[in-house]
């Protein structure tokens, strides 16, 4: 019987390849090119780095909390503070007639209602996402204890799919409406809060360090999330104009780095 095992958070490439099939005139990586969604990619490299780095240093906590946790936090909230700031950068994405500039559509059914009731459908929302991910993670373990299957695949492929839905949605109705860049931004910004979970899961964790818990699969795992991000930091400074399968090479590079992931963990 498999038991469940705390896992690294992998960034998934289905939010990315969903918007960037529905963004049909070019690559999406070419019309969203900005310092801002390279400096989130980045950070998500930072970021994976650091729970790497957790996992192969000495096992020492504070209250149960492995220091590299707090580092975590503080190392995300300097890299907003980072993305916030340059708002002038040195270097500049050549606009070309494909370049989409971030700006929106205004009308549309959102349009007419309020800030405050807004906030409160999206606090509703939220809420709701929350919910259903307590019962995805209790069906996952029902799915553990009546199978043989690994805990590493089912997180990836199960618990991934899942948490990955959200972001294509949201991807693919910015991308429709206009807002490429808050697209692009948008996927990357959440894997890096995917990330930060890690930091959530510490303190939650009484076992010791969360990090040192980690098996070779959650190991492996976050592995295949840096080569996943560098690809896309590839796809935005190379901003390949048409691609594979109507993708761009960096679109079919992680479907492929994605489907061998899977198989590796299944096996």
């Amino acid at each position: 019987m498999a038991t469940a095992r705390p896992a690294c958070p992998a960034p998934s490439p289905r939010p990315p390849v969903a918007a960037d099939a529905f963004h049909r005139r070019v690559n999406l990586e070419h019309a969203a090119a900005s310092l801002q969604n390279l400096l989130f990619g980045c950070l998500l490299t930072g970021l994976l780095g650091l729970a790497l780095m957790a996992s192969f240093s000495p096992d020492v906590t504070a209250a149960g909390v492995h220091p590299v946790s707090f580092v975590l936090i503080l190392f995300y909230l300097g890299g907003l503070h980072l993305i916030r700031r340059n708002t002038e950068p040195m270097w500049r994405a050549v606009r070309t007639r494909e370049t989409v500039r971030d700006v929106p559509r205004g009308e549309g059914a959102f349009s007419a209602r309020s800030t405050p009731r807004l906030w409160g459908e999206f606090a509703i929302l939220a809420a709701t996402v929350v919910v259903a991910g307590w019962a995805v993670t209790r069906a996952a373990e029902g799915l553990l204890s009546a199978t043989t299957l690994r805990a590493g695949f089912v997180g990836a492929a199960v618990l991934g799919t899942v948490n990955a839905l959200p972001e294509t949605v949201t991807s693919i109705a910015a991308v429709r409406r206009g807002a490429v860049t808050l697209a692009f931004a948008a996927i990357i910004g959440g894997n890096c809060l995917d990330v930060l979970n890690l930091a959530v899961g510490d303190l939650a964790y009484r076992g010791g360090s969360l990090y040192h818990a980690a098996g070779d699969d959650e190991l492996f795992l976050a592995c295949a999330a840096l080569v996943m991000t560098t690809v896309v930091l590839g796809g935005l400074l190379v901003r390949q104009e048409r691609g594979w399968f109507r993708l761009g090479f960096d679109g079919a590079l992680l479907v492929l780095v994605h489907a061998a992931t899977l198989t590796i963990l299944a096996f």
